[in-house]
């Protein structure tokens, strides 16, 4: 099917370019200098976001910088712990799946059916992350919080129970639910490149897609916690879910391999998992009165302006920037699928995935801890400057070490082979794209720091626009290399063009933060 890739790329094109459009007649446009203290619509506070370092006194920006470091730390390292729990899973979920036969055989073939089968299930949950999960909750309950210790004399744990919270949770249940019915129909209708492996790959989506609604009210919830700046009770609960999610996985593919696939074994584990936590979660914010007792068969609160201004707005720009990022991630994985129709060649981008994915989630958890604490500076209406200084210099050096660890973990502890089970083919594709995975790492620090950075400061339009330019970039590149026939695989040409991406990313959401004009008088 390889003659078949410019007009499939084109296709591809040609939907970014008009869902980009689309973003940029839609998005109005924001004025960086509105006064937050004065306009109910809370407008973009990155204007001069990083510190000038000549006006301040260096003794102050020493202790605030020690202040701040510690701080980022103290909120990075159990979020860490938390978010890098779900990629861990995913390294043992594959490692499970791809067995046949009591564990006791290697399949291609299963591995490659949980590889076509991640993105799609990926695009439901990451575009409903990055829409509401992620990106908003934290930053409207961190504001929302913010603003009630800065109003009244009441100390954290005597505020009332959270409106945006209340308002967030019942979104999330109810996407979940809405796209739960509607997505049986439409599962039938997704093009498979390996006809053979469709019995295997429809009842993984189907027991993904019945979940959906625990598994997005667990998302919130647990932003919620973070707005709240509690990272250790959601470290907790996944901690111990991880624990069973394992125990599950293992004795299903172990016992009961002759009944189920490994891929059905695994992603079943999950959702049991997801339903029981977002279960414990949801006790949590009771006993800590976060919720109200009568959630949530109580009256939906009357929230302010603000909120949902925030809520409005940030979802709706955040739904176009997340559908365009895992749109583009559906893209690649089809097109590399579809490539050579060699169940190897999306297995290997599937063990790439996992590394890069693993890697990203331990920087994110640095643009996490500066989404909630620039929030709540600007909810409290102080300065996020020094916040955002900070964590763009720590998201850079994890990013660093990150670079070393996994080069270490590929290239010295034989990390790839085990993740391949030793095939030949598969370790060929991916040491063929892990130069690009180990050189990105720092990249991806500032990238997803910034991101962070971006998002506590309300700068959601923008980073919808700033998306809508790399992706396009990005499968420019993919289109061009392959339409031209550029040296090296599909698969090399779509790291290169996930490369691309990133570079785009950072090169424009850091010229906003540092507030340079002809990067904002391009966008605004």
């Amino acid at each position: 099917m390889k003659h078949n890739m410019p007009l499939a790329l084109s296709m591809i094109q040609m939907i970014f370019a008009a869902t980009s459009a689309t973003a940029f007649l839609q998005i109005p446009a924001q004025n960086p200098a509105t006064n937050l203290r004065t306009s109910t619509i809370p407008a973009p506070y990155t204007k001069g976001l990083l510190r000038s370092y000549s006006n301040d006194n260096d003794n102050d920006n020493d202790n605030n910088d020690r202040q701040i470091q510690s701080d980022l730390i103290s909120l990075s390292l159990p979020t860490l712990a938390t978010l890098s729990i779900d990629p861990l899973l995913s390294f043992t979920d594959t490692y499970f799946a791809s067995y046949a036969d009591s564990l006791q055989a290697f399949s291609v073939d299963n591995l490659a059916s949980v590889a076509t089968a991640a993105p799609a299930v990926n695009f439901v949950l990451f575009l409903f992350n990055g829409v509401l999960g992620t990106s908003v909750v934290p930053s409207v309950v961190s504001r929302e919080r913010g603003s009630l210790l800065s109003s009244s004399s009441s100390s954290s744990s005597d505020l009332p129970p959270s409106n945006s919270a209340q308002l967030t949770l019942r979104i999330s249940f109810q996407s979940g639910l809405i796209i739960a019915l509607a997505a049986l129909p439409i599962l039938y209708l997704l093009p498979n490149p390996q006809i053979t492996l469709l019995p295997q790959l429809l009842p993984i989506l189907t027991v993904r897609a019945l979940t959906l609604p625990f598994t997005f009210s667990l998302t919130t919830s647990l932003s919620i916690l973070r707005g709240y700046l509690d990272t250790k009770t959601p470290f907790k609960v996944l901690a111990g879910l991880g624990v069973l999610n394992l125990t599950l996985s293992y004795a299903l593919t172990h016992y009961f391999s002759s009944s189920i696939s490994g891929g059905l074994a695994v992603i079943s584990a999950t959702c049991l998992c997801e339903i029981l936590g977002s279960y414990l979660i949801y006790r949590n914010l009771l006993s800590a009165s976060i919720l109200p007792p009568s959630f949530p068969f109580s009256p939906a609160p009357k929230t302010d302006g603000v909120i949902n201004s925030v809520v409005k707005r940030g979802t709706s720009s955040s739904f176009v920037r997340s559908f365009l990022l895992q749109s583009f991630i559906l893209s690649i994985a089809y097109v590399t699928s579809h490539s050579s129709g060699d169940p190897a060649a999306i297995s290997s981008h599937q063990v790439a995935c996992l590394i890069w994915f693993l890697s990203s989630f331990a920087v994110d958890a640095i643009g996490s801890a500066a989404q909630t604490m620039v929030a709540e500076e600007i909810g409290r209406e102080g300065d996020p400057k020094f916040t955002a200084d900070k964590a763009l210099q720590l998201g850079v050096k994890a990013g660093l070490m990150l670079s070393l660890l996994t080069g270490g973990f590929c290239y010295g502890l034989g990390g790839v082979e085990a993740l391949t089970h030793g095939n030949a083919a598969v370790m060929e594709g991916v040491a063929s794209v892990l130069p690009v995975v180990v050189l990105c790492q720092p990249l991806n620090g500032a990238v997803f720091v910034a991101d962070g950075v971006l998002q506590g400061a309300n700068e959601f339009d923008f980073e919808a626009k700033a998306m809508a330019v790399s992706v396009l970039l990005a499968t420019a590149f993919i289109a061009l290399a392959e339409s031209q026939g550029w040296q090296g695989t599909t698969l090399q040409h779509v790291w290169e063009g996930l490369a691309l991406l990133q570079v785009s990313r950072g090169a424009i959401t850091l010229a906003r933060i540092k507030g340079i004009g002809f990067v904002q008088s391009c966008f605004i």
